[in-house]
């Protein structure tokens, strides 16, 4: 499980045109404390999934209030089975915790968990039908047969975790010569199965599926997701021609972090009804393209904060905090144009 580490009083809410009002820093030093799990029970299959051989992972977004009760659940990814997602999300809502703390007094707290429904009795590894589909998709696209290449995909139904993070590693090798860069990243995210190690892809296989990560992460300008799959993949062996290449821009990132420097991404709902994000700075403002974006939920470490979405407004999250989780809910199909500040 992992926790966020910020410490966020209050959202402003600030017209587009002046500058929002910043809260000066305390001058004494805030100790925050994370939340702490005391009744989280393992993943309990649906009758009909666990029948049926489906095997799958699903991530949760969640806030944590004063009682140390999970609140405000949302699926921010998954490999896809909207019954295991339901699954999840019923099971950590359950869940009960020791909340966080600021300067020994609870607080509300965001967090986020990997959810696994892994069958105990299930072959580990790739069947021999899967890992022959497999070489032909490979195959195809690397002669640069779509056609082929689609109708082997199409078969390539993972029956295991295993499975599951190897058809991502095909989507991503399809995606790299007929899709776009946020397709390509899709791919490698299920590859990766958010993992810190190497369980279900060779180590070399799942170096080099980080690699890409990060890649694309920077070039997308999700630079604060590109600072967590960095430091992922220093803490699984990093290359010395690796960290040359790309350790300028972590520390560009760094930098950016805590300037006043504007940059922008666009975002695209696709065909979910949320979008999510690491924030990387404390301003942001939003600017829809087409679609619509109905309303912005922040899970930070003190404070849940839900709000209808305005487009003349900037919005500002003072005081010292260093990330915030934010989903955008809307018409799916939406895209935007997110500035950060």
């Amino acid at each position: 499980m992992s926790f966020l580490h910020a410490l966020v009083p209050m959202l402003l809410l600030a017209a587009a045109s002046p500058a929002a009002e910043e809260v000066p820093p305390a001058s004494n030093v805030d100790v925050y404390q994370g939340p702490k799990g005391i009744d989280v029970s393992l993943a309990t299959y649906p009758i009909g999934e666990r029948q049926s051989g489906a095997e799958g992972w699903v991530i949760v977004n969640f806030m944590i209030d004063t009682a140390g009760k999970p609140y405000e659940l949302s699926v921010a990814d998954s490999t896809g089975n909207a019954v295991l997602e339901q699954s999840a999300l019923e099971q950590v809502a359950k869940w009960q915790f020791e909340p966080a703390t600021l300067n020994g007094k609870p607080v509300d707290a965001g967090d986020y968990v990997k959810v696994e429904f892994v069958l105990t009795n299930l072959k580990r590894g790739t069947s021999f039908r899967f890992g022959n589909l497999y070489k032909q998709a490979m195959k195809a696209i690397e002669a640069g047969d779509r056609k082929t290449a689609d109708g082997k995909l199409a078969l390539l139904k993972p029956y295991n975790l295993s499975e599951d993070a190897w058809l991502g590693v095909a989507q991503y090798h399809y995606c790299r010569k007929w899709c776009t860069g946020s397709q390509q990243l899709t791919a490698l995210r299920r590859a990766v199965a958010d993992e810190t190690t190497p369980s279900r892809l060779p180590p070399a296989v799942f170096v080099s599926m980080l690699e890409a990560e990060v890649a694309l992460e920077l070039g997308l300008q999700d630079y604060a997701q590109a600072l967590r799959t960095w430091e992922t993949l220093r803490a699984n062996g990093l290359a010395d021609a690796t960290r040359s290449k790309w350790q300028g821009a972590i520390d560009e990132i760094e930098t950016l972090r805590t300037n006043d420097r504007a940059y922008a991404v666009t975002g695209d709902f696709g065909d979910r009804s949320s979008w999510f994000y690491q924030l990387l700075k404390r301003k942001f403002q939003i600017e829809v393209a087409s679609g619509a974006i109905s309303e912005i939920k922040l899970r930070c470490d003190q404070q849940y904060v839900f709000f209808h979405f305005e487009p003349a407004l900037q919005y500002a999250i003072p005081g010292n905090n260093q990330r915030c989780s934010m989903e955008m809910v809307g018409q799916p199909g939406t895209t935007f144009r997110l500035t950060q500040m």
